[in-house]
């Protein structure tokens, strides 16, 4: 049976173990750094498991000597040194049992509900109390490259989809935009998250067009991305669902060709709406990223203080990507440079408005290599840093998602079961399988859907791990014989070509 202080060690560096076997902690310093580390915080879940596991073979085999030493007694009619301590020492282990393994389960079934909602932060703070959204140093060689990637080159086309609103009253028009790839095979119609645009899909479209035959049209659904619409304040999702049904409409007119629709958290809830409510008459399938009913309304309690603890500006759209990448909200730093142009806006308000000289700072997440020669002092640089916010335009995010709050049940509510009532093959892709809720773990048993989990991503999948995401959807859709793998592609020798 090996201690857990073992298993302890070997999870977590910085606790070092002395010859005699005693745990020297870390400075109080690096162990706050540490505990706001979801990654440290699981080993350190894992390490309460082991230590309630071993606490509890310990129990059951001093009971077990209990019990064989007092079996014995029956026979030998006394009661022996050994048999008595035992006896001892089994209630006092037990109280103090039961005195470490409460606290522990209810440490665990905390910590691992605030990692479900994503309640931790995504990456520890810097030494010295730095959080992610203020001045990090570091270090010589370690500055990249955050200057936007342009949209063509991942999409052969952008251009603006008229189509009709009729709200009862009147009849207006929405100039939706849409980024296209590719000329032939099915369709895949790209939905992007609340708040992103269909730039987020930019780095996997040009993956997923290097797998398989097929089309691609990621669309900004209305007030997002360069979408321009006159009621911009209706999000609902049977609103958005017709939105993209006369998309479609408008592109293929009544006989448009075979269509996967994929869709990532909004995203994905709008394109269950959409199908549920037959908008795609020739819908072949439908893969949903990293939402789950369950999840999403339990983080919904928590939404509004993460949009409040969001940069409000950004000094540029560099800045931008910059925050993007160091807080930890997009993870693929080549994502984040062409997805985060269809995230912000040049500001409408006057610099001198009231929240916008305090966001300034905010926003600004600065590298300073360390150069004996040309060593700046801080001061210096923030003068300089607010000469130039002076002179240019400040950025902000295209849409404010806090306003948005009264349609977010309508999005996720009763999810789940439309989800396994859609009558075409699905696919859900998740971050994680603690996401799953009890309505999809029983059709997930029951064969109603095909799941695969991506591990060692952020909650935008398909922009952390876009090849990853690709490889499942593609062998989906090969699988399903929606089409088939291009020739030169590893997978096809593999799978398609006789051996």
């Amino acid at each position: 049976m090996v201690p857990p202080q073992q298993g302890f060690i070997s999870h977590c560096d910085g606790l070092k173990a002395s010859p005699s076997g005693k745990l020297h902690m870390p400075s109080m310093l690096l162990w706050q750094q540490r505990i706001q580390d979801p990654v440290f915080i699981r080993c350190l879940l894992k390490c309460q498991i082991c230590l309630l596991n071993y606490c509890t073979q310990l129990y059951r085999q001093l009971k077990a000597i209990v019990n064989a030493a007092r079996l014995s007694c029956r026979f030998l009619g006394r009661s022996s040194p050994a048999t008595i301590q035992a006896s001892l020492l089994l209630p006092l282990f037990l109280s103090s049992y039961q005195a470490t393994a409460e606290p522990c389960c209810l440490f665990y079934f905390t910590m691992e509900k605030q990692l479900h909602l994503n309640l931790l932060a995504s990456r520890p703070p810097m030494a010295g109390g730095l959080q992610s959204g203020s001045k990090m140093r570091m270090g010589p060689g370690r500055k990249r490259d955050f200057s936007p990637l342009p949209w063509s080159q991942y999409f052969e086309t952008m251009e603006d989809v008229e189509v009709e609103n009729d709200n009862g009253k009147d009849i207006s028009f929405t100039m939706i935009s849409i980024y296209s790839s590719g000329s032939h095979g099915p369709v895949l119609l790209l939905l992007h998250g609340g708040g992103h645009s269909a730039l987020s899909w930019a780095v996997f479209t040009g993956v997923i067009c290097s797998r398989i035959n097929c089309r691609v049209v990621a669309i900004d659904l209305r007030a997002h991305g360069d979408t321009k619409v006159k009621n911009s304040e209706d999000l609902s999702a049977e609103t958005m669902a017709k939105d993209v049904g006369k998309v479609v409409e408008a592109l293929y007119g009544e006989n448009p060709p075979p269509i996967l629709m994929i869709g990532h958290s909004m995203g994905g809830a709008i394109a269950v709406h959409t199908a549920a409510a037959n908008h795609v008459p020739s819908l072949l399938g439908l893969c949903v990223i990293d939402v789950v009913e369950g999840t999403a309304m339990d983080a919904l309690n928590s939404m509004q203080n993460f949009l409040r603890s969001r940069p409000k500006t950004f000094k540029s759209v560099e800045n931008a990507i910059e925050w993007s990448v160091k807080s930890g909200q997009i993870r693929n730093i080549e994502s984040a440079r062409v997805s985060m142009t269809g995230q912000v806006k040049k500001c409408e308000e006057p610099l001198n408005s009231p929240g916008i000289s305090k966001s300034i700072s905010e926003g600004i997440i600065e590298e300073e290599e360390e150069d004996e020669e040309g060593g700046e002092s801080n001061h210096k640089r923030k003068k300089e840093d607010d000469q130039e916010v002076k002179k240019e335009s400040l950025y902000t995010w295209r849409i404010e998602l806090s306003k948005t709050e009264k349609y977010w049940e309508g999005w996720f509510r009763g999810l789940s079961s439309l989800f396994l009532s859609c009558p075409v093959p699905k696919l859900l892709l998740l971050a994680g399988i603690d996401r799953l809720d009890k309505d999809l773990t029983i059709g997930q048993m029951q064969g109603k859907f095909q799941m695969q989990v991506l591990p060692q991503c952020g909650h935008a999948v398909h922009e952390d791990a876009p090849e990853k995401v690709a490889d499942a959807l593609a062998t989906f859709m090969v699988r399903h014989k929606f089409t088939e793998f291009k020739e030169g592609f590893p997978w096809y020798v593999q799978f398609v070509m006789p051996r």
